[in-house]
Protein backbone atom coordinates (compact mmCIF):
# COMPACT_ATOMS: atom_id res chain seq x y z
CA UNK A 1 0.00 0.00 0.00
CA UNK A 2 3.01 2.55 0.86
CA UNK A 3 4.78 1.75 -2.42
CA UNK A 4 1.18 2.88 -4.65
CA UNK A 5 0.99 5.97 -2.57
CA UNK A 6 4.65 6.86 -3.34
CA UNK A 7 3.70 6.02 -6.89
CA UNK A 8 0.58 8.12 -6.80
CA UNK A 9 2.29 11.01 -5.21
CA UNK A 10 5.19 10.82 -7.88
CA UNK A 11 2.91 10.65 -10.28
CA UNK A 12 1.36 14.17 -9.41
CA UNK A 13 4.49 15.18 -9.10
CA UNK A 14 5.72 14.44 -12.55
CA UNK A 15 2.70 15.47 -14.23
CA UNK A 16 2.40 19.09 -12.11
CA UNK A 17 6.63 19.50 -13.42
CA UNK A 18 5.12 18.75 -16.70
CA UNK A 19 2.54 21.50 -16.61
CA UNK A 20 5.09 23.93 -14.78
CA UNK A 21 7.55 23.22 -18.11
CA UNK A 22 4.74 24.11 -20.62
CA UNK A 23 3.13 26.97 -18.90
CA UNK A 24 5.24 29.67 -16.93
CA UNK A 25 4.22 31.02 -13.91
CA UNK A 26 2.57 33.83 -14.94
CA UNK A 27 0.39 31.85 -17.70
CA UNK A 28 -0.64 29.29 -14.69
CA UNK A 29 -1.87 31.87 -12.77
CA UNK A 30 -4.10 33.79 -15.74
CA UNK A 31 -4.94 30.40 -16.15
CA UNK A 32 -6.25 29.74 -13.18
CA UNK A 33 -8.28 32.43 -13.00
CA UNK A 34 -10.12 31.81 -15.93
CA UNK A 35 -10.83 28.98 -15.00
CA UNK A 36 -12.37 29.52 -11.42
CA UNK A 37 -14.95 32.23 -13.15
CA UNK A 38 -15.71 30.13 -15.69
CA UNK A 39 -18.82 28.15 -13.58
CA UNK A 40 -19.84 31.29 -12.31
CA UNK A 41 -19.61 33.44 -15.82
CA UNK A 42 -21.82 30.51 -17.45
CA UNK A 43 -24.23 30.15 -14.53
CA UNK A 44 -24.81 34.36 -14.92
CA UNK A 45 -25.46 33.91 -18.69
CA UNK A 46 -27.08 31.15 -18.90
CA UNK A 47 -29.66 33.05 -15.98
CA UNK A 48 -30.02 35.59 -18.32
CA UNK A 49 -30.60 34.41 -21.07
CA UNK A 50 -31.52 30.96 -21.56
CA UNK A 51 -32.39 29.59 -18.20
CA UNK A 52 -32.52 25.94 -17.92
CA UNK A 53 -31.74 22.53 -15.99
CA UNK A 54 -29.41 21.57 -18.31
CA UNK A 55 -27.64 25.16 -17.86
CA UNK A 56 -27.27 24.23 -14.45
CA UNK A 57 -25.50 20.40 -15.18
CA UNK A 58 -23.34 22.15 -17.66
CA UNK A 59 -22.06 24.40 -14.18
CA UNK A 60 -21.74 21.58 -12.30
CA UNK A 61 -19.73 19.76 -14.67
CA UNK A 62 -17.68 22.72 -15.03
CA UNK A 63 -17.46 23.35 -11.39
CA UNK A 64 -16.45 19.67 -10.89
CA UNK A 65 -13.73 20.72 -13.68
CA UNK A 66 -12.10 23.66 -11.31
CA UNK A 67 -12.02 21.57 -8.27
CA UNK A 68 -10.01 18.80 -10.02
CA UNK A 69 -7.68 21.02 -11.80
CA UNK A 70 -7.45 23.10 -8.64
CA UNK A 71 -6.17 20.41 -6.71
CA UNK A 72 -4.07 18.21 -9.20
CA UNK A 73 -2.41 21.31 -11.00
CA UNK A 74 -2.93 24.95 -9.48
CA UNK A 75 -2.59 24.31 -6.32
CA UNK A 76 0.68 22.36 -6.34
CA UNK A 77 2.13 24.65 -9.49
CA UNK A 78 1.49 28.15 -7.67
CA UNK A 79 1.85 27.78 -3.95
CA UNK A 80 3.54 24.45 -3.76
CA UNK A 81 0.65 22.26 -2.16
CA UNK A 82 -1.64 19.67 -3.11
CA UNK A 83 -4.18 16.31 -1.03
CA UNK A 84 -4.80 13.51 -2.65
CA UNK A 85 -6.46 10.33 -0.75
CA UNK A 86 -5.28 6.51 -0.31
CA UNK A 87 -7.34 3.17 -0.88
CA UNK A 88 -9.19 2.73 2.56
CA UNK A 89 -8.08 -0.02 4.92
CA UNK A 90 -9.74 -1.77 7.84
CA UNK A 91 -9.68 0.15 10.63
CA UNK A 92 -8.57 3.26 8.93
CA UNK A 93 -10.59 6.94 10.04
CA UNK A 94 -11.67 9.68 7.34
CA UNK A 95 -7.94 11.98 8.14
CA UNK A 96 -5.92 8.60 7.88
CA UNK A 97 -7.28 8.57 4.19
CA UNK A 98 -6.21 11.80 3.52
CA UNK A 99 -2.41 12.57 2.14
CA UNK A 100 -0.88 15.70 2.96
CA UNK A 101 1.68 16.97 0.01
CA UNK A 102 4.09 19.62 -0.64
CA UNK A 103 7.62 21.19 -2.63
CA UNK A 104 10.65 20.28 -0.49
CA UNK A 105 11.75 22.94 0.92
CA UNK A 106 14.18 25.12 -2.00
CA UNK A 107 10.76 25.54 -3.31
CA UNK A 108 9.38 29.13 -1.99
CA UNK A 109 5.52 30.52 -3.75
CA UNK A 110 5.74 33.93 -4.96
CA UNK A 111 3.96 36.49 -3.14
CA UNK A 112 1.86 37.56 -5.91
CA UNK A 113 0.77 33.51 -6.78
CA UNK A 114 0.40 33.06 -3.11
CA UNK A 115 -1.93 35.85 -2.40
CA UNK A 116 -4.01 35.56 -5.83
CA UNK A 117 -4.66 31.71 -5.29
CA UNK A 118 -5.58 32.08 -2.00
CA UNK A 119 -8.07 35.25 -2.17
CA UNK A 120 -9.73 33.63 -5.49
CA UNK A 121 -10.31 30.25 -3.15
CA UNK A 122 -11.71 31.71 -0.33
CA UNK A 123 -13.62 33.75 -2.86
CA UNK A 124 -15.21 31.29 -4.96
CA UNK A 125 -15.79 28.87 -2.23
CA UNK A 126 -17.78 31.78 -0.35
CA UNK A 127 -20.15 32.09 -3.62
CA UNK A 128 -20.57 28.47 -3.68
CA UNK A 129 -21.69 28.73 0.08
CA UNK A 130 -24.06 31.65 -1.19
CA UNK A 131 -25.62 30.27 -4.20
CA UNK A 132 -26.78 26.72 -2.39
CA UNK A 133 -28.04 29.17 0.36
CA UNK A 134 -30.11 30.73 -1.98
CA UNK A 135 -31.40 27.83 -3.76
CA UNK A 136 -32.40 26.78 -0.34
CA UNK A 137 -34.00 29.90 0.77
CA UNK A 138 -36.14 30.25 -2.79
CA UNK A 139 -37.18 26.20 -1.77
CA UNK A 140 -35.32 25.26 -5.15
CA UNK A 141 -34.49 21.47 -3.84
CA UNK A 142 -33.31 20.38 -7.09
CA UNK A 143 -30.57 23.73 -7.76
CA UNK A 144 -30.14 23.12 -3.90
CA UNK A 145 -29.37 19.64 -3.96
CA UNK A 146 -26.84 19.91 -7.35
CA UNK A 147 -25.07 23.64 -5.68
CA UNK A 148 -24.66 21.94 -2.07
CA UNK A 149 -22.47 19.64 -2.90
CA UNK A 150 -20.66 21.41 -4.75
CA UNK A 151 -19.88 24.27 -1.93
CA UNK A 152 -19.14 21.36 0.62
CA UNK A 153 -16.17 19.91 -1.71
CA UNK A 154 -15.26 23.75 -2.33
CA UNK A 155 -15.20 23.87 1.71
CA UNK A 156 -13.47 20.13 1.94
CA UNK A 157 -10.56 21.87 -1.01
CA UNK A 158 -9.92 25.24 0.66
CA UNK A 159 -9.99 23.21 4.69
CA UNK A 160 -7.25 20.54 3.26
CA UNK A 161 -5.10 23.10 1.30
CA UNK A 162 -5.16 25.63 4.27
CA UNK A 163 -4.49 22.58 6.73
CA UNK A 164 -1.35 21.15 4.34
CA UNK A 165 -0.18 25.02 4.47
CA UNK A 166 0.19 24.73 8.09
CA UNK A 167 1.93 21.48 8.00
CA UNK A 168 4.65 23.16 5.18
CA UNK A 169 5.37 25.73 7.68
CA UNK A 170 5.20 24.04 11.16
CA UNK A 171 8.15 22.21 9.18
CA UNK A 172 10.04 24.85 7.57
CA UNK A 173 10.35 26.74 10.92
CA UNK A 174 11.43 23.06 12.88
CA UNK A 175 14.07 22.82 9.48
CA UNK A 176 15.38 26.43 9.81
CA UNK A 177 15.42 25.97 13.65
CA UNK A 178 17.79 23.11 13.36
CA UNK A 179 19.42 24.50 10.96
CA UNK A 180 20.19 27.55 13.48
CA UNK A 181 20.93 25.67 16.32
CA UNK A 182 23.76 23.14 14.06
CA UNK A 183 25.35 26.71 13.00
CA UNK A 184 25.80 28.12 16.58
CA UNK A 185 27.00 24.86 17.81
CA UNK A 186 29.47 24.89 14.88
CA UNK A 187 30.78 28.06 15.64
CA UNK A 188 30.78 27.49 19.32
CA UNK A 189 33.11 24.47 18.78
CA UNK A 190 35.26 27.08 16.86
CA UNK A 191 35.17 29.62 18.93
CA UNK A 192 36.84 27.12 21.94
CA UNK A 193 40.44 26.63 21.93
CA UNK A 194 41.18 22.65 21.50
CA UNK A 195 44.32 21.86 23.81
CA UNK A 196 47.15 20.78 22.36
CA UNK A 197 48.73 17.53 23.11
CA UNK A 198 51.76 17.18 24.96
CA UNK A 199 54.84 15.41 23.40
CA UNK A 200 55.73 11.88 24.91
CA UNK A 201 59.31 13.40 26.62
CA UNK A 202 57.30 15.76 28.10
CA UNK A 203 54.30 13.94 29.36
CA UNK A 204 57.06 11.66 31.13
CA UNK A 205 59.23 14.61 32.88
CA UNK A 206 55.62 15.42 34.38
CA UNK A 207 55.09 12.14 35.68
CA UNK A 208 58.35 11.60 37.29
CA UNK A 209 57.96 14.99 38.62
CA UNK A 210 54.53 14.23 40.32
CA UNK A 211 56.05 10.90 41.34
CA UNK A 212 58.66 12.62 43.21
CA UNK A 213 56.12 15.08 44.60
CA UNK A 214 54.70 12.44 45.97
CA UNK A 215 57.15 10.36 47.40
CA UNK A 216 58.57 13.32 49.22
CA UNK A 217 54.98 13.88 50.88
CA UNK A 218 54.98 10.38 52.02
CA UNK A 219 58.41 10.75 53.45
CA UNK A 220 57.43 13.98 55.39
CA UNK A 221 54.67 11.90 56.64
CA UNK A 222 56.51 9.27 58.01
CA UNK A 223 59.08 11.76 59.75
CA UNK A 224 56.49 13.85 61.11
CA UNK A 225 54.79 10.16 62.81
CA UNK A 226 58.38 8.99 64.45
CA UNK A 227 59.21 12.89 65.55
CA UNK A 228 55.52 12.62 67.61
CA UNK A 229 56.02 8.92 68.67
CA UNK A 230 59.24 9.85 70.09
CA UNK A 231 58.16 12.85 71.80
CA UNK A 232 55.29 10.69 73.38
CA UNK A 233 58.23 8.35 74.60
CA UNK A 234 59.96 11.33 76.25
CA UNK A 235 57.16 12.56 77.72
CA UNK A 236 56.55 8.99 79.64
CA UNK A 237 59.96 8.62 81.12
CA UNK A 238 59.78 12.15 82.06
CA UNK A 239 56.53 11.02 83.90
CA UNK A 240 58.21 7.72 85.36
CA UNK A 241 61.07 9.93 86.97
CA UNK A 242 59.15 12.29 89.04
CA UNK A 243 56.92 9.30 90.04
CA UNK A 244 60.72 8.00 91.24
CA UNK A 245 61.03 11.31 92.73
CA UNK A 246 58.17 11.85 94.41
CA UNK A 247 58.37 8.44 95.96
CA UNK A 248 62.16 8.93 97.26
CA UNK A 249 60.98 12.53 98.56
CA UNK A 250 58.54 10.13 100.76
CA UNK A 251 60.75 8.26 102.21
CA UNK A 252 63.32 10.47 103.21
CA UNK A 253 60.51 12.33 104.72
CA UNK A 254 59.20 9.41 106.81
CA UNK A 255 63.19 8.28 107.78
CA UNK A 256 63.54 12.40 108.63
CA UNK A 257 60.74 12.08 111.06
CA UNK A 258 61.32 8.60 113.09
CA UNK A 259 65.07 10.12 113.62
CA UNK A 260 63.71 13.16 115.26
CA UNK A 261 61.01 11.10 117.39
CA UNK A 262 64.29 9.34 118.43
CA UNK A 263 66.57 12.01 119.65
CA UNK A 264 63.63 13.79 121.27
CA UNK A 265 62.45 10.66 123.39
CA UNK A 266 66.84 10.24 123.99
CA UNK A 267 66.87 13.70 125.46
CA UNK A 268 63.77 12.92 127.29
CA UNK A 269 65.36 9.63 129.25
CA UNK A 270 68.74 12.34 129.47
CA UNK A 271 66.26 14.83 131.33
CA UNK A 272 64.91 12.01 133.80
CA UNK A 273 68.14 10.80 134.69
CA UNK A 274 69.26 14.05 135.69
CA UNK A 275 66.77 15.13 137.76
CA UNK A 276 66.82 11.60 139.57
CA UNK A 277 70.61 12.06 140.27
CA UNK A 278 70.18 15.12 141.84
CA UNK A 279 67.46 13.63 143.95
Amino acid sequence: MENQLDDQDRLIINETDTFRQNFPAKSSLITFILIKLLPFTWLYFSLMFFPSSFCHLVFVFLAIVDLWLCRRRFSYALVGLTWSLKYPESGDKFEDLIVLSFEPDPFVPSPVNSNVFWAILAGTTAVYVVISIFHLVRLEFGLFLLTSPLAAIELLNAALLMRCARKYMRQAEESFRAVMINSVHAEFQDAVPVPEEEPAAAQNDSLSKSENKTNEAQAKENKADNDGKGVNNGDGNSTEAGKEASNDQKLDGESGSGDKETEEGLTDENNENNEYEEI
